[in-house]
């Protein structure tokens, strides 16, 4: 479960525009049903598939809960004009408290799919996962009658 914890600290998500980003703040408020499709350069494994990730995104401000209990919370940055485009997540607890998280991120219809690396490390630049790092990629949809 630590593990867990440690990636979905990754997973998300301040709400600071770096350049451009406002009309993707405003599509990714909401609620979202996540699944981590691949980790560190591969499928993921049962280990990840066995969790039920939920994100919730409100103002400048995300959630993650992990089975139903909140794992973390945090603020996030967008770019927009770059691509891909870019997000840096900065969670306010967990192992990467206060430190920025790099990633990426695109809408796929009204799907949300994110990168993200460890802080530290070079941000992701395409949607897969590289071997030998904690890189992430998850794909979420949007959950049309939850409570925000």
């Amino acid at each position: 479960m630590h593990r867990i914890a440690a990636l979905s600290a990754m997973l998300i998500l301040t709400a600071t525009t770096l350049s451009g980003g406002t009309e993707d703040f405003k599509r990714m408020e909401g609620t979202w049903s996540g699944e981590v499709v691949e980790a560190e350069g591969k499928p993921a494994s049962d280990d990840f598939n066995s969790v039920q990730l939920k994100l919730v995104v409100k103002g400048e401000t995300y959630t993650i809960y992990a089975n139903d209990k909140q794992l973390t919370t945090g603020t996030f940055k967008l770019d927009s004009s770059t691509k891909p485009k870019v997000i840096d997540a900065t969670p306010k607890d967990g192992p990467y408290k206060d430190k920025v998280q790099p990633g990426i991120y695109e809408f796929k219809g009204e799907d949300l799919r994110v990168v993200f690396g460890e802080p530290g490390q070079v941000r992701p630049k395409e949607f897969k996962t590289r071997e030998g790092t904690k890189d992430a990629l998850i794909v979420y949809k949007r959950l049309k009658d939850a409570k925000k």
